[in-house]
């Protein structure tokens, strides 16, 4: 068997210490770039998972279907972790520099030097897409997808068909974790080595090599499919499917995103974009060219634009769903092309004139062409890395104005939910065991996320009201305080809440726990008599005075508030 026709090992040249330097050192620039999502609270759909995991919401039997990430992690994470963001934040930080690493070994397994490998793992680790998946709990299913998916990756490229085959197991892991990396072992097939595409033998080599994973996925996508997980897991209008010219203007809206350096909210307000192809059309054309230009060079430009389309072909097909962590695994391949082919274009003639230039000397030279690739890489990553950052951080500062609350929609529903929690956690004089939350339709306000502002809607729904969404209809607070047991949502308070603690919530989210009898009425009236809403006010006292008639200071307060609002 031919040698170019096998996958090369980690190519000559450099230390095996310089490589796990390098590795380290590009993880330690993506952790860098993405700290702000150490800070970030639970999101709704992180709730969510914890609710299953307590048994307040059913966990649909979707049999198999994500097992790994979903339901066993959850139920592990909360035994361990409990209901502290932190840890499960520091958990997908630790993944993500991990997946940075494993790109690098990838990359090198594959035949890349080891600029091209940092410039390729540098750009993934530091890509702000990367945020929006490490920000969520949920994140979890694109790390350990792609994670395991790399490490059987590697594993399938040992010469053995022990190794190879050991390898099945891990990518079985990976689909259990996050199923859009079904199609990538076809990557697998591509010959690495430069002409070795006009050979058969090529061909059947890289087969052997892929067949273990391909099987693996083979026997995955025809159990979802036979089970129409997909149908019950994303039934409905919002996951419904095209595959029309639906699919073309999906996958400029993702280049478009992949490669945006300028708008902090690149993939807002969401959804497929019908001009992004301004953007993705010469962005895809000038990557094809640089897989072309370079393929004497390198085949990994061709190979990581093969990654990025296996990983997000999958999710083209939706016609309302856009999301910038579907962007992940893609970005990998994405990175994998620019750094071959980046690194490929520069031209072999420095090589060529240093050689001669050291002739008849013999102290050391430096190869000119390695220090030209060096700066190219260096200054690459810093201005990406600078870019990401300082986005990132606009982003994340942006607040509505009027509103201490973020301008950005995730960030805006998970700031919600930890001031509930703190304020709840705060203001309770102990732990209640049922809470009804006073939210009068007076008081209700829709967020315009175009422009930045509030409006007053009076005739907003309670299960449209934006703090009944993100606390799932109270169902959030109980998996974050196992001691509640109701959670109740009333825009008029009646006497059926008597044996409630009344709370009530500023617009930004926080919950106000005044306790229980008539002082918690005379507390909370007090504060609504003070600012623009005494009409509810009034209503307010008259019902707690019903529920509460032998005391006289509630019937006092209603009566002076009844005085204030006659007209003088």
């Amino acid at each position: 068997m031919s040698r170019n026709a096998t996958s090369p090992m980690r190519p000559a040249g450099t230390s095996l210490t310089m490589d796990v330097l390098l590795a380290l050192g590009c993880a330690a620039l993506a952790l860098w770039v993405q700290r702000g999502a150490l800070g970030v609270y639970f999101h709704p759909d992180d709730l969510i998972s914890l609710e299953r995991a307590r048994g307040l919401l059913p966990t649909p039997d979707y049999g198999p279907w994500r097992l790994l990430s979903g339901k066993l992690f959850f139920a592990a994470a909360l035994g361990v972790f409990g209901t502290d963001p932190r840890p499960y934040h520091v958990l997908n930080a630790a993944l993500h520099a991990a997946n940075v690493a494993l790109l690098y070994a990838l990359a090198r397994r594959w035949g890349a030097p080891a600029l091209a490998a940092t410039l390729a793992a540098g750009l993934f680790g530091a890509a702000r897409p990367a945020f929006s998946v490490l920000q969520q709990a949920v994140g979890i299913g694109e790390l350990m997808a792609f994670g395991l998916a790399a490490a059987a990756l590697l594993l399938s490229e040992r010469r053995t068909s022990a190794a190879r085959w050991a390898a099945a197991p891990l990518w079985l892991a990976a689909l259990l974790s996050k199923e859009g990396v079904l199609l990538l072992p076809l990557v697998l097939l591509v010959p690495r080595a430069p002409g070795a595409w006009a050979r058969p033998g090529a061909w059947r080599e890289r087969l052997g090599v892929a067949a273990p994973l391909l099987a693996t996925s083979a026997a995955v996508g025809g159990a979802f499919a036979v089970s129409h997980v997909r149908e019950r897991a994303f039934g409905g209008e919002a996951y419904a499917m095209g595959f029309g010219v639906n699919l073309f203007h999906n996958l400029m809206t993702y280049v478009a995103w992949a490669f945006d350096a300028w708008n902090p909210f690149y993939d807002q307000p969401g959804g497929v974009s019908q001009q992004a192809w301004r953007v993705g059309v010469p962005v895809l054309v000038a990557l094809i060219a640089l897989a072309w230009a370079t393929r004497d060079r390198t085949r990994l430009a061709t190979v990581g634009l093969a990654w990025a389309g296996l990983t997000i072909a999958p999710v083209l097909p939706l016609l309302h769903h856009t999301y910038a962590n579907y962007l992940y695994v893609p970005l990998a391949g994405l990175t994998l092309a620019l750094g071959a082919g980046l690194e490929g274009s520069v031209p072999a003639s420095f090589a060529a004139r240093s050689a001669r230039s050291r002739r008849g000397r013999r102290t050391p030279h430096v190869d000119r062409r390695v220090l030209v690739v060096a700066g190219l890489v260096v200054a690459t990553l810093a201005a990406h890395a600078a870019t990401s950052n300082r986005l990132l951080a606009t982003r994340m500062a942006r607040r509505f104005r009027g509103l201490d609350l973020p301008f950005d929609p995730q960030l805006r529903k998970s700031e919600m939910v930890r001031r509930a929690a703190e304020g709840l956690r705060h203001t309770s004089p102990d732990q209640p065991r049922r809470i009804v939350l006073y939210m009068p339709a007076e008081s209700s306000r829709r967020i315009d996320d175009r422009s930045g502002t509030l409006r007053r809607d009076r005739a907003l729904t309670l299960d449209q009201m934006l703090m009944f969404q993100v606390l799932d209809g109270g169902r959030a607070l109980r998996a974050l305080f196992p001691g509640l047991d109701s959670v109740a949502f009333a825009p008029r308070w009646t006497a059926d809440y008597t044996d409630f603690d009344l709370c009530a919530n500023t617009p930004e989210g926080d919950i106000v726990d005044f306790g229980r009898g008539p002082d918690a009425h005379l507390r909370l009236v007090q504060l609504m008599l003070r600012g623009p809403y005494a009409a509810v006010a009034v209503d307010h006292l008259a019902r707690a005075c019903e529920a509460y008639p032998q005391d006289p200071r509630l019937r006092q307060l209603l009566t002076e508030a009844r005085a204030g609002q006659a007209p003088h």
